[in-house]
């Protein structure tokens, strides 16, 4: 392909990371980069710049892992797309038990000089490059479940091209990510607004451990929806057991115990994990990369919304075909392609469907709903994304009666854009009244 026709995605992959910044799911990360400006207040303006870099090469290494990665896969036969290692119950534990180990930190029940087995989270709670450079790779494992504007097309594109051109993508999505907080360590004024350190910054420090803990929180609920009741249950156990383990440490008497206390406690801890992973082996329709069995009475593609929601809309289980006949009915079909662990998904349904005007259209119009659940791996999800060129969610389709091909609406929606694009898939003489 020309260096012309390469440089639209470029730019798009460069303000899809940009504007990735500004996404719900990259907020939990934003305590720990505030963390981070408050400490460059007492740094020179050259170890200040070098946190700016270690921090941009640390979002930009990760994001060309993930590509590779990625790549590899679909070239191996595996149908994904981004945000796909949050389809792995594996992968959301080790989430679950990174966040909480970094709260725990931020509340000072440890410090960074600490046991190699608590190094990953030692380094991404820790002051320095190492630190920079690990929240950078934070950065980028909280924010893969989000799709901003501009980015879809960019991944969509570079994952059906060469690796190289998949490689180049990838990097100018993650100088886009990484741009705020370098050029921020770059402008030396900026830094210089910062209040003089002094014990608030330790209570700041404090007070973003709860952030963290409200990230815990999202993500257990996700995996709740992921795996069995069983399995849930050993994760909650290996929690209490991680903190117990920790409050061990600050004990005066630790040492007197520490032949019995610490053996016993993290035995009961590597058991709840080690059972949750070997004793509920993944199944043929399960997750792919470790995934688990669901729990029974959950459909793949269905949506686990609220009671509430079940109530004011009536959302169907995605099936092309199922779109297809419903549109030679003579009904307007719109398609929401989501997933539990999108949170610009969540709050897209959330100011859409929980708007009044919205329910009141649908309420009287004849327009079939038709929800698309990624959350775990599903092929025909899989397939429909790919058909629009998109590796991502959220995707929000609607189609007009007798007309094959929908109208794409954007990634962010609003109530606005929603039923303008219903005004124009609807027959313009019978509007609601």
């Amino acid at each position: 392909m020309s260096e012309m026709g390469l440089l639209g995605p470029l730019a798009s992959a460069f303000l899809g990371g940009l504007l990735l910044n500004l996404m719900p799911c990259v907020f939990p990360v934003l305590a720990i980069k505030i963390t981070s400006l408050t400490q460059q207040a007492r740094n020179t303006r050259s170890e200040v710049r070098l946190a700016g870099l270690a921090y941009t090469a640390g979002v930009v290494l990760s994001l060309l892992l993930l590509a590779g990665l990625l790549f590899s896969l679909r070239e191996g036969g595996a149908r994904l797309g981004w945000g796909f290692q949050l389809q792995s119950p594996y992968f959301m534990v080790a989430l679950v038990l990174l966040f909480t180990l970094v709260a725990f930190n931020f509340l000072g029940l440890f410090e960074v000089g600490i046991p190699a087995r608590f190094l990953p989270t030692a380094l991404t709670a820790r002051e320095g490059l190492a630190g920079e450079f690990f929240s950078g790779v934070l950065t980028v494992l909280i924010a893969s479940p989000c799709s901003a504007p501009f980015m879809a097309t960019a991944i969509g594109y570079a994952l059906m091209q060469d690796f190289q051109t998949t490689v180049l993508v990838f990097f100018m999505m993650g100088l886009g990510l990484a741009s705020p907080f370098f050029l921020l360590t770059f402008v030396p004024s900026a830094v210089s607004l910062l209040p003089r350190p002094g014990v608030w910054m330790t209570r700041l420090k404090e007070f973003m451990a709860f952030p963290m803990f409200a990230t815990v929180i999202w993500l257990m609920w996700i995996l709740s929806k992921q795996v069995s009741e069983l399995s849930f249950l050993l994760v909650v156990t290996a929690l209490l057991v991680l903190s117990v383990f920790i409050w061990l440490r600050q004990q005066s008497f630790k040492k007197r115990f520490h032949h019995v206390l610490w053996p016993a406690v993290s035995l009961l801890g590597c058991g709840s994990l080690l059972y949750f992973a070997f004793a509920n082996p993944p199944s043929t329709a399960s997750v792919q990369l470790g995934g688990l069995p669901q729990p029974e009475g959950v459909e793949s593609s269905v949506s686990s919304e609220s009671a509430e929601e079940t109530e004011a809309i009536n959302w169907k289980t995605y099936e092309p075909q199922a779109v297809t006949a419903t549109q030679k009915e003579g009904k307007v079909v719109f398609v929401d392609f989501t997933a539990d662990w999108c949170v610009s998904c969540k709050v897209n349904e959330k100011v859409v469907f929980g708007s009044d005007r919205v329910l009141e259209e649908l309420s009287c119009r004849d327009v079939a709903l038709f929800k698309a659940d990624w959350t775990n791996e599903d092929p025909v999800v899989t397939a429909a994304l790919e058909r629009f060129d998109r590796v991502s969610v959220p995707l929000y389709l609607m189609y007009k009666p007798g007309v094959e091909e929908p109208e794409i609406l954007p990634q962010v929606l609003t109530p606005d854009i929603f039923l303008a694009a219903l005004d124009r898939a609807s027959d313009a003489e019978t509007p609601c009244l």
